[in-house]
């Protein structure tokens, strides 16, 4: 979830259930990028609005994605 009273903005390093850091941007309420780091491997499940998509990780590997959860 984005938060709605900053249109613009970056988070970096946020940890996620399952082993995973992520950064991301975001640019008029709409993330624009986002950035995986996996610290166990395994498969990394992404939700965004009605998009859902999975990415098989493997340990220290980074995923970069863009804004329609398309990896880069």
């Amino acid at each position: 979830a984005l938060p709605a009273d900053l249109p613009e903005g970056e988070v970096k390093g946020m940890l996620a259930r399952g082993g995973y850091e992520l950064s991301f941007k975001w640019s008029k309420g709409v993330l624009t990028a986002l950035e995986i780091q996996s610290k166990v491997g395994g498969v990394c499940l992404l939700r965004y609005g009605n998009k859902i998509t999975s990415i098989a990780t493997q340990k220290g590997e980074i995923y970069k994605l863009n804004g329609d959860l398309e990896r880069l």
